[in-house]
Parts: structure tokens; sequence; C-alpha cells
């Protein structure tokens, strides 16, 4: 495949307009190709072909995946002398494969860094695709560090603040916080961020709503060692409490026992 590639972009070495280069048909688009096969023989591919290349969006987002050092300062000159560089980084998670079955997505740290001086090109598309793949590979304090504060309004709570706010929310909601809960923890919050904050919200919440709430929390997940947070709801329906601390007692044995 990779020897198809090379004998088609050597025909066409001349051609200015790379976004022709990128249809070829071989199978699979350039593009597609050159993230697939080998590192090292990707980079080769475009640095002998990059004159023909480097003006297409497609082909600078490559030459960012790759992250080599060649290539990250062959798509720095070719962004900064870009008419429009915004227009160089649309629909860059379809291009690395992010959200796509049958390819990797992310796959080194370093490809994350690589975006860094440009991140503010992205959409929020692409930024919470970027995330979500963070997530995945367990790189929450790159996230945090980097794309958490280009994304205020991320659909999942990230910290504890924003694991507050949603518990705010969740006073007028029927239905409990699981799906919530459990996307929170896939995007880096530990169990016990979720107790910390429970037990900081919850002294402050004393309608049936916010007792309601923490029984919820605690309950999806909590330890018998927590249950104990229910006390500290300051509301007057003590009937109301006790029943719920029996109730999350008794979902926290039946949990360890299961």
């Amino acid at each position: 495949m990779a020897q198809a590639l090379e004998s088609k972009l050597i025909s066409l070495s001349a051609e200015s307009d790379a976004a022709s280069l990128d249809s070829i048909d071989i199978g699979y688009t350039v593009s597609e190709i050159l993230i697939s096969i080998a590192r090292t023989e990707a980079e080769s591919i475009l640095l002998r072909h990059w004159s023909a290349l480097s003006k297409d969006r497609k082909f600078v987002q490559i030459a960012l995946f790759l992250s080599t050092p060649a290539l990250l300062r062959l798509a720095g000159i070719a962004i900064d002398e870009h008419a429009e560089p915004r227009s160089l980084f649309e629909h860059l998670s379809m291009t690395w494969g992010i959200r796509h079955n049958g390819h990797g997505g992310l796959q080194r740290t370093e490809q994350v860094h690589a975006l860094e001086p440009y991140l503010h090109f992205l959409d929020s598309h692409d930024l919470s695709a970027l995330a979500e793949n963070c997530d995945r590979r367990g790189w929450f304090a790159l996230r945090r560090r980097l794309l958490d504060p280009l994304m205020p309004d991320s659909r999942w709570p990230r910290t504890r603040l924003e694991l507050a706010r949603e518990m705010d929310r969740a006073l007028d909601r029927p239905f409990p916080m699981d799906f919530t809960l459990d996307h929170a923890l896939e995007a880096g919050l530990e169990r016990s961020d979720v107790m910390e904050t429970l037990a900081t919200w919850l002294p402050g919440q004393p309608s049936a709503a916010g007792l309601r709430v923490a029984t919820d929390i605690i309950q999806h997940l909590g330890r018998r060692d927590d249950v104990g947070l229910l006390e500290l709801w300051p509301g007057d329906d003590q009937i109301a409490l006790a029943a719920a601390v029996s109730n999350s007692r008794f979902t926290a044995a039946r949990r360890m026992i299961h």
C-alpha cells in the first residue's frame, strides 16, 4: 500500500492542488494511508513531497499527528504562512481518526502537545473529541491543563466545582445523577472527589430534594463508611433522613456482597 502511495505521489509531485492528491483512488485516501503505516515511513513520504502537500489542511494535520521534530517544524511554517490558519484545522478529529471505528486516534501524549500552540483554532467538536480521547487514555492531567480551560461548557463535570454545580441542577430534576456520575469518573474525577464534594455541598441543602440527590449519590457510589454523610443534611424531616440512611446502608451492604 505504501509503495502504491509513493508511486502515485511521485507521478503527481508537480501537482499544485494538494486536495486532488488526497482523492487519489488507491483503495484509501492518501491521508488515511499515512496515519495507518509506520510512523517513520509516513514521515519519509511526507518530507519528500511536502512542497506539493503543505497547503492542504489534511496533510498539515497528518504532519501534526505524526509529530516528529521535522514535520512539526514544517507544519508550523505552513500554519504561520497560511492566510487563514484556522481553516487548516477543520475536521481535525476526523483526519486523526478520533471517534471513528478502525482508527487508533491519539496514541501518544506528544500528539496533544503538538497541538498546544494551535488549540485556539479548533472548534468545540474537535476539542471535545480530543478531551474524550485523553480520558480514554488516562491522560487526565494533560486534558485538565490544555483542554479544560477551552471547554467551560463541557457536558460532563471534570472538577469538584463543576460536580457541585451538577448537584445544584439535580435538585430540579426527577431522575438520579447516575449517568452524570459515571461520566465524571470516566473524565478523571475519583470516587473520593464525589464524596468530599457531597460532604461540602449537603450542609447547605435543607430541602427534601437535597436529601434525595445525596441519597442517590450514596446509593450509586457510596460504601458503608460513606452512608454517614447523609447525617450532614440540615433538614427537619428526621423520618425521611432515617429512611434514607437505612436504605443506603442496605444498598451499600448489597454492593459489597456482589
